[in-house]
């Protein structure tokens, strides 16, 4: 159960880092962006990919280590299940946590409250373990 909610606290830690982001872009950058631009579509467009790029840029140094912020912070850690790629890379890391959790809704996380495999899990031959190596 501890595990559980060590995964949980981590991936509300994560989200909480992207809403920041986005809040503080939103706050900040947009009245900047509308003064240049009087397209408001444009300014949309790179407040999108500034927050994007930004999350990606606050997480890199943790996800070359097979972990997000959150993972880090709980002692968390993403490793390989496919036998044929042992290692993990950043891309398998953002494939996991972009592509398929926040496309989901995090929808596809649910199986994992009750102790089992998540679809994001078997979709990119991933595990979390405790960052000792402890699998549960």
């Amino acid at each position: 159960m501890i595990q559980i909610i060590k995964r949980l606290l981590a991936n509300i830690v994560d989200i909480l880092i992207f809403l920041g982001i986005l809040v503080l872009s939103f706050i900040f950058v947009l009245p900047v962006l509308s003064s240049i631009f009087t397209n408001e579509y444009i300014s949309s467009a790179i407040i999108i990919i500034g927050v994007i790029g930004a999350t990606y840029l606050v997480q890199y140094p943790f996800m070359i280590v097979g972990q997000t912020v959150g993972k880090g912070l709980f002692s968390l850690q993403i490793v390989s299940t496919d036998e044929t790629r042992p290692v993990i890379t950043v891309g398998i890391i953002m494939q996991r946590e972009i592509f398929a959790k926040a496309m989901s809704g995090y929808l596809i996380c649910i199986p994992v409250l009750f102790g089992k495999t998540g679809g994001h899990e078997i979709a990119t031959l991933t595990k979390v373990v405790n960052k000792e190596g402890l699998p549960w």
